[in-house]
């Protein structure tokens, strides 16, 4: 008896039971509101560039000829080296060249930002 009486309180509690789409239509709830949440990602390049300060270097030479006519460098008074600059000097058929080697004084760094919303 015991065990009949627990089967139709169990088939009784199964049989009353509703899903919830369907107690919402038999019992409306009128303050319940729904939102939609959404994320968007903002991913942003963005390009800085970077000033490396200004570089020089100088020479001071005195030039002498000699008795055949060909030039050349007695004495070099004064060299000074910047930090990224160096100097290359030739004579060459009593033609002087100075140069300046120098490197790159501009740097980009690329990075991504990104917003949440």
């Amino acid at each position: 008896m015991k065990k009949i009486i627990v089967f139709l309180i169990q088939s009784a509690l199964v049989a009353s039971c509703m899903t919830e789409k369907q107690a919402r239509k038999r019992f409306p709830c009128p303050s319940l509101t729904f939102f939609n949440v959404r994320h968007d990602k903002v991913e942003k390049l963005k390009i800085i560039e970077t000033n490396i300060p200004a570089d020089s270097c100088y020479i001071r030479a005195l030039i002498h000829c000699n008795s055949s006519g060909k030039a050349y460098i007695e004495q070099i008074t004064e060299l000074k080296n910047g930090r990224k600059t160096k100097p290359i000097i030739r004579i060459k058929e009593n033609v002087i060249t100075a140069d300046v080697v120098v490197d790159s004084q501009v740097g980009y760094n690329v990075f991504k930002e990104r917003y949440i919303t």
